[in-house]
């Protein structure tokens, strides 16, 4: 029998499953047709500007209130702690005089009094704020809807997205704080039950639970706008933003090589040093900074070295036809060579061009040998023979 009330339930709860499937599916194709004849123009954005500015004024009137509240709570916190430097302005006796414990407790309620209106008032404050960035989150999101091309829907959607990173944080600090008072009215809650009716501190000790509370009930507001207007931010934010696996093969190219391409631009522009230039205009002679980037360090060096591999070829044919016509041995034309080169590198880099040069040619002709003291090579191309 139990067996059988158990597979009754599975059945029961299969038959809804399957219900909430069917509903779903309903409930696509509903936000589906709804989303191809969705429009929004300026005058929804007239209406939703004209229902925040009355959000607004009940905000502000809520303000006023809490303003007076704010300085009758300053008042008292100001008749208390003159109670208490009345009974502490005696000179100090070795009893605590009567009502020393009462009058600090008053003062202690008096100041948490005050600051559970001020945080009324910042709370009050952050939701005409939390107006002020849903319109502009609006702005943003028409602006979206208008975009033409994928550039500007790109950066629409990262503007929309910088209020949802805002409102993400804001409400993170709301959770702490709401933590933190919720930990303080349960430590009151817990205090409760030890002080009785009759005691003259109950007065002031539900004071203190009601400031709390109203404190509290305020977070718990402002946390709860921020987070359906988080959530609202977010569904846009997903509602346009391109599903990689609804991507084409050539979109992801495209955006990987514009990516590519703006990655070597940033890197090609970085700029590594500055010099000082000098403009005559007008007879006026103008001094600014030139930025030095890493693009034209690597243009130099991609010039040096299609210089360098041309004047190596250069060198060698030259070596090659000097050592086929006997001129000089193979050795001496490679020392020769090298010599060569490095008075080019050194021509292109170094002031003292002119000396690495006149050493170079110094060298050559110095080695080149004579036709009486060295015997000449023959050479299969060019057939030489010495007279006397």
């Amino acid at each position: 029998m139990r067996a059988g009330f158990i597979q009754t339930s599975c059945d029961s709860l299969h038959d809804r499953i399957a219900a909430a499937k069917i509903q779903l599916t309903l409930l696509d194709r509903q936000v589906k047709t709804a989303k191809a004849q969705v429009r929004f123009n300026d005058d929804d954005l007239t209406n939703i500007g004209k229902v925040s500015a009355e959000r607004k004024r009940a905000v502000r009137k809520e303000i006023e209130k809490v303003s007076q509240r704010l300085k009758a709570a300053m008042t008292a916190r100001t008749q208390a702690q003159s109670a208490l430097t009345s009974l502490t302005s005696p000179p100090p006796a070795p009893v605590e005089p009567p009502g020393m414990e009462l009058a600090k407790y008053r003062l202690e309620v008096a100041e948490g009094r005050v600051e559970a209106m001020q945080s009324l008032a910042e709370g009050l404050e952050s939701l005409l704020q939390l107006e002020d960035i849903s319109i502009m989150a609006y702005q943003d999101r028409k602006a979206l809807i208008e975009a033409t091309n994928p550039q500007q829907r790109t950066k629409m959607l990262e503007s929309l997205g910088v209020p949802r990173e805002r409102l993400w944080a804001w409400e993170n600090v709301l959770d702490d704080e709401l933590a933190s008072s919720s930990a303080d009215l349960g430590k009151l809650e817990a205090r409760a039950a030890s002080i009785s009716p009759e005691d003259p501190r109950f007065s002031l000790f539900s004071e203190q639970r009601a400031s709390t509370s109203e404190k509290l009930a305020m977070l718990q507001r402002v946390s709860q706008a921020v987070n359906a207007q988080r959530k609202l931010v977010k569904r846009w934010v997903l509602e346009y933003s391109p599903n990689p696996n609804e991507v084409g093969l050539m979109r992801r190219i495209s955006s990987l090589s514009a990516a590519s391409w703006g990655a070597v631009k940033k890197f090609w522009a970085f700029e590594v040093s500055t010099r000082e230039a000098k403009v005559e205009v007008d007879g006026q002679t103008i001094t600014g900074k030139v930025p030095i980037t890493l693009g034209d360090l690597l243009r130099a060096l991609l010039f040096f070295i299609i210089g360098y591999w041309i004047s190596s070829i250069i060198a060698r044919r030259i070596e090659a036809g000097l050592v086929a016509r006997g001129h000089i041995v193979e050795a001496q034309a490679k020392t020769l060579r090298n010599w060569a080169m490095i008075s080019s590198a050194a021509s292109s880099s170094s002031p003292n061009a002119k000396s690495a040069s006149a050493i170079c040619s110094t060298s050559m002709a110095s080695s080149e040998p004579s036709p009486k003291s060295t015997p000449a090579r023959r050479s299969s191309a060019a057939p030489m023979t010495w007279k006397p």
